[in-house]
């Protein structure tokens, strides 16, 4: 009797382990998916090295299955050799078994020609040629505030610094002022704040404005795309104190009257064999610098900037895609889970 009831509570702690390592986490139509499923899309996507961040993998994992139930509801078709393909060149990276990668590859596999079906139905609007801010990564760095007492506000006056972020911050957390800090990079101009795209299209490094009984205050840094590393040709200026800024542009100094100037030309310097400094300071035509170089002290002014438009062309469509792509996703996931019936497991 004894040896009974112990074999039945080792049969139901071997259960209880087995639920424990099998344990449902969400449901889409009726059809469970465990931490086992997850783990195994973890390791496949190890395998195929993604670059998703963990927070990201579990609603990757539900959007491939709602993928998957939009796939066969629609009986769309795949073709089993691609599948194979990809097969074969992933089979020797892994210890997971045939069936799991496979499967995987036609979720992966799937989706990629929904979106493909969505991206030719929509026709997204390919650009047939560039602007000056195409070149350009554009990063808008900034501080939101809101209910500013008077003092607070004087206070902000005085020390905003925005080229001292972290000094800011600092004389913020002293003052007991309240804000939120926010740096991010833009990925399409036409979907931002006017007053800031304003600020942008005319070559403005700040900007201000009130939104909602919220101040804004902001920083605009502009970065060359190093990707396409830019030929860039300078003039090199002998310093003088007397010399009127005015005269410190490129059309100034491409006249051939000004002669009483002393300049050089440095010419088609790629932009990946430039220093840092100049690197982040000279961005747009007429921007200058005052360099000095081995008790050599000049200004240095950016005046033309030439690179390959059509693969810059190509790489801003691909963005366009890409860009549509992850938002009709978004989109998709949001309408979908209601329609297939997701839901989460606590």
């Amino acid at each position: 009797m004894i040896k009974k009831i112990l074999l039945l509570l080792f049969v139901s702690l071997i259960l209880l382990n087995l639920t424990k390592l099998n344990k449902r986490i969400f449901q889409i139509n009726n059809a469970n998916y465990t931490n086992i499923d997850l783990e195994n899309r973890i390791k496949y996507l190890e395998i195929i090295k993604s670059n998703l961040s963990k927070d990201k993998i579990y609603l990757d994992f539900v959007s491939v299955l709602l993928f998957n139930e939009n796939f066969k509801e629609n009986k769309l078709k795949l073709d089993k050799n691609i599948i194979e393909k990809y097969y074969k060149l992933i089979k020797e990276k892994n210890d997971l078994n045939e069936k799991i990668i496979k499967q995987n590859i036609k979720y992966d596999y799937q989706r990629k020609i929904i979106l493909d079906m969505e991206l030719n139905k929509k026709l997204v609007e390919k650009k047939d040629q560039i602007n000056e801010l195409d070149l350009y990564d554009i990063f808008l760095e900034y501080f939101i505030f809101k209910n500013l007492k008077k003092k607070q506000k004087e206070i902000i006056e005085l020390y905003l610094n925005l080229n001292n972020i972290k000094e800011t911050k600092i004389i913020l957390d002293e003052n007991k002022i309240k804000y939120q800090y926010v740096y991010k990079k833009i990925s399409d101009i036409e979907k931002i704040n006017k007053k800031i795209k304003n600020q942008i299209i005319n070559n403005k490094s700040e900007f201000t404005f009130i939104l909602n009984n919220q101040i804004f205050f902001g920083n605009i840094v502009k970065k060359i795309k190093e990707n396409f590393n830019p030929l860039l040709s300078f003039y090199k200026i002998e310093f003088h104190d007397n010399i009127k800024n005015e005269l410190l542009t490129c059309d100034k100094l491409n006249n051939k009257n000004n002669n009483y100037i002393n300049k050089k030309i440095i010419e088609n310097i790629e932009f990946n064999d430039l220093n840092v400094d100049i690197k982040n300071n000279l961005i747009m035509k007429n921007d200058k610098l005052i360099l000095n170089i081995n008790n050599e002290k000049f200004y240095l002014i950016l005046c033309k900037i030439e690179f390959d438009e059509v693969k810059l062309l190509q790489h801003i469509n691909y963005e366009k895609s890409v860009r549509f792509a992850s938002d009709f996703e978004k989109e998709f996931i949001n309408e979908k889970m209601k329609l297939y019936n997701y839901y989460e497991y606590n």
